[in-house]
């Protein structure tokens, strides 16, 4: 027995551009596609993956976020490939998380350098402390001759 996923997202319209940058750092070979048909629905962003049976649709949502759209697990209900979906759908969440964040502060005129890779960590975000990934990053001016003397050093997390 087979399932498409369909899930909610986190991924803003507004950073289309960075959605694709990340996509073939996530599924190397991988290319985008505008406006194009995923299961029976046409979706704003498609991303076809060599070797994999469906492609990945994004459809824009009134509240500025995307839906997944056709994600397939082939062995849905035989703990098949569902790990692999999530592994796979987790690291794009985690590429499309850091490279907005510095994104936004490059915006400022400021140098990003992510210093450690992501790791599993509990935060408090306002709610109660919560699972999320959390990566150190240095920021520093764009501006100065000395970058090592004008930065400083920020660990954040995100779920």
């Amino acid at each position: 027995m087979s399932h498409n996923i369909n899930a909610q997202t986190v991924l803003s319209v507004e950073h289309a551009d960075v959605i694709e940058e990340q996509i073939p750092l996530t599924w190397e070979g991988a290319t985008v596609e505008h406006n194009a048909n995923v299961s029976g629905q046409v979706c704003d962003i498609v991303i076809r993956r060599p070797g994999h049976m469906r492609d990945i649709g994004l459809q824009a949502q009134e509240d500025g976020t995307y839906q997944v759209i056709g994600i397939y697990n082939s062995a849905y209900g035989r703990g098949g490939d569902a790990a692999r979906v999530i592994a796979e759908m987790q690291q794009f969440n985690q590429n499309y998380c850091i490279a907005t964040a510095e994104k936004q502060v490059k915006k400022g005129g400021r140098h990003v350098q992510r210093t450690t890779e992501p790791v599993e960590a509990h935060m408090d975000f306002g709610n109660g402390k919560e699972k999320c990934v959390m990566v150190e990053i240095h920021i520093g001016s764009t501006s100065s001759t000395q970058p090592e003397k004008d930065q400083s050093a920020a660990t954040g997390g995100y779920n």
